[in-house]
């Protein structure tokens, strides 16, 4: 996850009492291959969002601001950009992508967070292994599979350093409970809290024993 600020000085784009309309431009990051394409558009709403989310790289305007009063046209906008990436795609890319489709040297764009770059956790390791056992003990007809997070955690500094680091969320939910993550009326099923708690005693128990 890295943090852009895109500065637009629109001085030069009023004359005459008007504001001239800036030119339309594509900065869209496609799926990376036609087959992702495919399993993402396969799945209905809400699941094709959340696919949307992990296989591709996101743009996110999180902070727009420009100007002092309301009947004063500012001197400049700036937007603050939340970039996702996906794993093997730099920040400097997708900023070097940004600057060519936008093509306009009134716009400035400046990287002023980086994210940590870590290599992927192995999904043949041991622990990978005990977690995809657990999982078919307490839930037979589960699957455990890899699976890219739109979240950031401290697993990508621990990975860094060459540990396993897995961001699994044992707790079954339904759409509703994940819909209240973050939210004032967060919380999960007591099955699903007694299904978490076997499971991840269950995975520490396998990789230690």
């Amino acid at each position: 996850m890295a943090l852009v600020i895109l500065t637009i000085g629109i001085v030069h784009r009023v004359y005459h009492g008007r504001v001239r309309r800036a030119p339309p431009w594509d900065c869209g990051f496609p799926l990376q291959t036609p087959r992702m394409q495919d399993t993402a558009e396969g799945f209905g709403q809400p699941i094709r969002e959340v696919f949307d989310a992990v296989l591709r790289t996101g743009i996110s305007a999180t902070i727009l601001s420009g100007g002092i009063r309301s009947n004063v046209i500012p001197t400049e906008a700036v937007a603050k950009l939340n970039v996702r990436t996906l794993p093997g795609q730099s920040i400097d890319s997708v900023v070097a992508r940004l600057r060519r489709g936008i093509n306009d040297s009134s716009v400035t764009l400046t990287i002023t967070d980086r994210g940590d770059d870590a290599p992927p956790s192995d999904f043949t390791s041991p622990l990978f292994a005990a977690i995809a056992m657990t999982v078919k003990e307490l839930a037979p007809s589960m699957v455990t599979v890899p699976y890219l997070s739109t979240g950031a955690t401290d697993s990508a500094r621990l990975r860094q350093l060459g540990m396993q680091a897995y961001g699994v969320l044992p707790f079954p939910m339904n759409q509703d409970d994940e819909d209240r993550m973050h939210g004032n009326d967060e919380r999960i099923p007591l099955a699903a809290l007694d299904f978490g708690t076997r499971l991840v005693y269950g995975a520490l128990w396998r990789v230690t024993r």
